[in-house]
């Protein structure tokens, strides 16, 4: 099944959608969404469920469907990127007053359409502190399978909308020195947790967690460059990129709005199997080992990122 959507995705449907107006085509995903969204709520229900539970919301059938359509307008909305080649129609909500000026660290969650954090970069130059995935810069459309083509083509979009403005958590350590002493803009995900067996030390979505604060590490190496959280999200035909005010230079402040943006918008976060494994995992006893982003600061005299 998965095959053939793929399959559709990549054969047939971008080259029809890509012509449709982009009001038109988020119509088109909301009445998708509807009996998709119902039939995800069916499947589902349980981990629906767990969500629901985890963000302290009721989880009755209603409130399950109703996140069940959530999730799937989210996640049909994010192909937009995929679809169009590009974002369409970004706009910016700088919620304090006109645009940020000086060299910022902006904290992002997770998030379904986050692809179009490119657009974004194209008006505010800096670099996007991430790991790559989804066979980005291992697989290309021209050579893989027909099986992998619709996989290829958006990891071929994702690397070129950051060609030349991607620092790859885990590689060569001087590339984080040199954001530093440029006094660049940086974009970094904040909402992953330490695999370590380190005692946890807050309160995350209500379990004890290890969050690995590399902005707050990042902001206070490079002279205290000001934090600010951002997110991007669909709104009818336009995507829309929320700036914060700046933040406190605080672990509890990056905590909070982190939490708040994905207990906001739970629909949106991509990183709920995950976080679901770990808290059972914990429950169990056992060690969770997940994907998370390495300390951002190594030692002066070790050639790796400190774990």
């Amino acid at each position: 099944m998965l095959f053939l959507k793929h399959q559709l995705l990549y054969y047939l449907f971008r080259h029809v959608a890509r012509h449709l107006p982009t009001p038109c085509l988020a119509c088109l995903w909301r009445v998708i969404s509807w009996p998709a969204g119902v039939a995800r709520a069916l499947r589902d229900g349980q981990h629906l469920s767990r969500i629901l539970q985890i963000c302290g919301r009721p989880s009755s059938f209603q409130d399950r469907i109703r996140l069940g359509v959530a999730i799937t307008y989210q996640s049909l909305r994010h192909l937009d990127f995929y679809i169009y080649e590009h974002t369409p129609r970004l706009r910016e909500v700088w919620t304090d007053g006109p645009p940020e000026r000086e060299p910022c660290i902006y904290i992002m969650c997770n998030m379904l359409g986050s692809e179009a954090v490119g657009a974004f970069l194209d008006r505010h130059p800096g670099v996007i502190l991430r790991k790559l995935f989804g066979g980005e810069g291992e697989i290309e459309p021209a050579t893989v399978s027909r099986k992998q083509k619709w996989v290829a083509h958006q990891a071929a979009l994702r690397v070129a909308g950051s060609k030349d403005r991607t620092v790859v958590v885990g590689e060569n350590p001087m590339k984080y020195r040199s954001l530093l002493r440029n006094r660049r803009s940086i974009i970094i995900f904040q909402d992953v947790w330490d695999e370590s067996d380190d005692p946890p030390h807050t309160q995350f979505l209500r379990q004890a967690t290890s969050l690995r604060l590399g902005a707050l590490r990042l902001s206070k190496l490079a002279s205290e460059l000001p934090l600010r959280f951002m997110s991007i999200a669909p709104q009818g035909g336009s995507w829309v990129a929320t700036v914060s005010p700046r933040l406190p230079l605080s672990e509890k402040a990056i905590f909070t709005r982190v939490e708040a943006e994905i207990l906001a918008r739970p629909e949106a976060w991509m990183r709920w199997p995950h976080f679901i494994d770990y808290v059972d995992r914990k429950r169990a006893g056992s060690s969770p080992h997940l994907d998370t982003v390495d300390d951002i600061e190594p030692a002066p005299s070790s050639p790796h990122p400190a774990r």
